[in-house]
């Protein structure tokens, strides 16, 4: 099922996404994470602006190189580390893809994929992001 969703004009301006459920409910994550995050009562830290920016635009862009393909985003969940660097995560079984993007722009981002016994980083693009998310579908 397709959403609309309109993301605010401070976070991505005049952008309205038309998206299936899942990326929907990632990037409700990370507007949760970069705009509501309670350190104090849950231990989260806000997403910085950099890290959210980055990551909604590749994701954004994965979603379109998916949809290309005939595939959608699947489900997966958003997290921030300690110095407000974000990362989307995608586990199954046998596979998992986790999208990592650093709180500023001077440390390096990346891709960590692993599939069966086979496993390594590669940049975060939104190519290498929808071909491993390919793997998991």
């Amino acid at each position: 099922m397709m959403t609309s969703l309109p993301i605010d004009a401070t976070t991505v301006p005049s952008l309205t996404l038309v998206m299936d459920r899942a990326l929907a409910d990632i990037l409700s994550q990370l507007q949760e994470l970069r705009f509501h995050a309670d350190s104090e009562s849950t231990g989260d830290v806000c997403a910085s602006e950099y890290a959210f920016d980055t990551g909604v635009r590749v994701l954004r862009d994965a979603a379109a190189a998916c949809a290309r393909a005939g595939r959608s985003i699947p489900r997966g969940r958003a997290s921030t580390d300690d110095e407000g660097g974000i990362q989307v995560q995608w586990i199954r079984t046998s596979a998992g893809v986790n999208f990592v993007v650093p709180g500023v722009d001077s440390r390096p981002g990346y891709i960590y994929h692993e599939v069966g016994d086979t496993y390594g980083t590669c940049p975060p693009t939104a190519d290498n992001l929808s071909r491993w998310l390919s793997e998991i579908d």
